[in-house]
């Protein structure tokens, strides 16, 4: 059955818009400045890395992945935002070693697929207290939507069809508030392409067809540090752009 004007620019058009909202991270309070003095930065999200072949049909979909934590890629981006935050909001970054396990729980996601933020309320407090913080900030990972698809992403991978793909990071910054453990703000890392104003993506870069097909298994060690070379300079000006969005800055 056809429905008359559906198939109107107008109409297509609002279609468009409606998915890109739904899509869409919701916006939320912003955290002030001044609230941020002495801070703490948690990475729990480069322990894997992933490949997503999408096939025509579902029963083509392939995923496999390999163990990468001795890359080091997560003491990378605790680094490169400790950094960043101290830079902007001109506050005390502490560097200092954290139970990777018990902060990793919150990548077990609820049943909406959202970071199960409160697994790690006691983990917050007690690390927060052993280091004098009054703020820490967890890199976790997110396995949202690819937006206008039912295909979840990889928090850390290749995505893409035996043609090709992309090298992918999707990950999110949640801040959370010290003295009662729970998160304030949480923001997933995007940003908006060029010429495009409804549509978003995560950071990432075209990889060649041949890492679409090959077994992550079978990577010789060019291509794994020309990968992990990548992951680590993916983020870039994107750390920034995200607290940007999180915090009331002048």
């Amino acid at each position: 059955m056809t429905i008359p004007g559906f198939n109107s620019p107008a109409m297509r058009a609002l279609v468009l818009l409606l998915a890109a909202l739904l899509n869409a991270p919701a916006a939320t309070a912003k955290i002030p400045v001044g609230s941020i003095k002495r801070f703490g930065v948690v990475a729990v999200v480069a322990d894997k890395f992933t490949r997503s072949v999408i096939g025509i049909t579902v029963f083509g979909n392939k995923t496999d992945e390999i163990d990468v934590a001795s890359w080091g890629i997560d003491a990378a981006y605790t680094d490169q935002l400790g950094k960043v935050v101290a830079d902007l909001l001109s506050a005390q970054y502490v560097a200092a070693p954290y139970p990777y396990d018990d902060f990793s729980k919150i990548n077990q996601t609820t049943l909406r697929g959202a970071p199960n933020w409160s697994s790690i309320e006691s983990t917050v407090k007690t690390y927060c207290s052993a280091n004098g913080l009054d703020t820490l900030l967890v890199i976790g990972k997110d396995r949202g939507m690819i937006p206008n698809t039912t295909i979840a992403r990889v928090p850390m991978g290749i995505q893409g069809g035996r043609s090709g793909g992309h090298l992918e990071l999707s990950i999110r910054v949640n801040v959370y508030n010290c003295a009662t453990g729970r998160m304030q703000e949480s923001e997933l890392m995007r940003f908006t392409p060029p010429g495009q104003f409804l549509f978003w993506e995560v950071p990432q870069v075209e990889v060649s067809p041949d890492l679409m097909t090959q077994p992550l298994s079978e990577m010789d060690d060019k291509t794994r540090e020309d990968i992990k070379a990548k992951l680590l300079i993916l983020p870039g000006p994107y750390w920034d752009l995200t607290l940007r969005r999180m915090v009331r800055t002048p």
